[in-house]
């Protein structure tokens, strides 16, 4: 007759392999999905940007109500939408900045408390500057020259770059990076990231029209730039406590979770590549 403690390594190991499919069903429908808006651009690609940014703002706000933090999805959702339609859209960016940062200051003067009215006005304006405004960049690659290879490749260097840094990190680890911010991440697997991030910027450097040479450093950039917003979520995660953003995802957890990284990488690369002149 079974053991409990055999019973228990049985359930484990079940759990675990139940949670490796659920990852690997959803990226095997998700990431087609994501391939097929790129590809269609247009309204197609608006679309699926905003649904994401307003999916990743109500986890936002559910994350910051775990702090007893009352801020409304809605108020998320409208700064979100407002700084991602300005900039996708290439409008002056700092007239709808300076019009939302007047609404944040607004919503201060509301909550139960000056402390908890100030800090909702304040986390609504961050939320749609980290999600509307990240987010954003998906769109503007799309635009570039390229824009459809553009924006793979920079998917392609942030999730090899992730994967990279969580097997490495889990076989080879033993210097904590950031132990405060996300115990599990290791010096080891940050540096292992990074060269495979390298690498496969090098590798795709031809699809962004770009040499092999350039997509050393673009890659390396890109990658690092995606080490950050990873550690930036987990920062948030820290901070009120939970696990994961959310469970829209199943294996992967929330938006946040799955595009913490390239919300930070797009960016980085939009701007690296149209400063070596891809416009």
């Amino acid at each position: 007759m079974p053991t409990d403690s055999v019973v228990m390594a049985d359930s484990a190991e079940r759990g675990r392999w139940g949670a490796l499919g659920q990852r690997v069903g959803t990226t095997v429908v998700g990431v087609p999905l994501l391939v097929l808006g790129l590809w269609l651009g247009h309204w197609p690609l608006w679309a699926m940007t905003w649904l994401l940014a307003l999916v990743g703002s109500v986890e936002f706000s559910h994350l910051l109500r775990l702090r007893h933090l009352d801020l409304p999805p809605w108020q998320t959702g409208l700064f979100t939408t407002g700084v991602l339609a300005a900039n996708a859209l290439h409008w002056p960016l700092w007239p709808v900045v300076v019009a939302l940062f007047f609404l944040a200051a607004l919503l201060g003067l509301g909550g139960s408390d000056n402390q908890r009215g100030f800090l909702t006005g304040v986390s609504a304006l961050f939320g749609g500057l980290y999600l509307g405004g990240l987010f954003s960049f998906l769109v503007r690659l799309r635009g570039m020259p390229h824009g459809f290879w553009v924006t793979l490749y920079v998917f392609a260097v942030t999730w090899l770059t992730d994967a990279a840094a969580f097997f490495a990190g889990r076989a080879l680890g033993r210097h904590p990076l950031l132990p405060r911010v996300s115990p599990g991440k290791t010096w080891e697997g940050a540096v292992a990231g990074l060269a495979v991030g390298v690498l496969v910027g090098a590798a795709a450097s031809p699809l962004v029209g770009q040499d092999a040479g350039t997509g050393l450093w673009v890659g390396g950039l890109v990658s690092m730039a995606g080490q950050i917003g990873d550690l930036v979520e987990s920062n948030l995660k820290r901070f009120v406590g939970a696990k994961d953003s959310g469970g829209i995802l199943p294996g992967h957890g929330g938006v946040l979770d799955r595009f913490d990284s390239a919300l930070f990488a797009m960016p980085a690369a939009y701007y690296l590549l149209k400063g070596i002149g891809l416009s």
